[in-house]
């Protein structure tokens, strides 16, 4: 079946082969990497194809995990999944502590100035320089982009369930 990815999320890539008995090396593409030692089946996108594979075996090994499905049997079999991306479910996320959010969850969000309400745009992407992540916020009307700080100065509120964020208007910012 084809995969919808709308309301998935992508938590490793499939790097390569290991061995003669169809073992895959995984990369976890994910902040709890230790979510694989408790699924017992994973959803594979090869080639835009989603295929539910039943994990067998795991083990770490340096940065990557060494998996064994139990459908992939031989070397021949685990090569047609390499560089194929491993996905869960949105609702299957790990929870993060109290204000602290995925970046799927701020992606579409309405941005706001705190202090009159003015419609700054939409948030687009996330950019991760090092130090805070940067918001990168696209006004459809007046097609302006802010990059605005993932800080307390400056992001006030966010409010996932409404569908907005408000954000201090400092001077220089608009």
């Amino acid at each position: 079946m084809t995969i919808d990815k709308a309301n998935k999320i992508i938590i490793g890539k499939i790097t390569t082969t290991h061995g003669l008995k169809g073992e895959l090396k995984i990369m976890p593409l994910t902040d709890f990497p230790e979510r694989f030692k408790a699924m017992t089946a994973v959803e594979v996108d090869r080639n835009g194809v989603i295929k539910e594979l039943t994990i067998e075996n795991i083990r770490k090994n340096k940065e990557v995990l060494i998996v064994k499905f139990q459908e992939i049997t031989n070397m021949s079999e685990a090569e047609l999944f390499r560089n194929s991306l491993i996905y869960i479910n949105q609702t299957d996320i790990m929870p993060l502590p109290k204000d602290r959010y995925y970046h799927f969850q701020l992606i579409g969000l309405k941005v706001f100035a705190e202090n009159d309400g003015t419609y700054l745009g939409t948030v687009k992407a996330i950019m991760e320089p090092g130090g805070h992540d940067i918001l990168v916020v696209n006004n459809e009307q007046t097609e302006e982009e802010l990059l605005i700080p993932m800080v307390k100065a400056w992001v006030r509120k966010i409010n996932t369930e409404e569908g907005y964020i408000k954000v201090e208007v400092l001077p220089g910012l608009r």
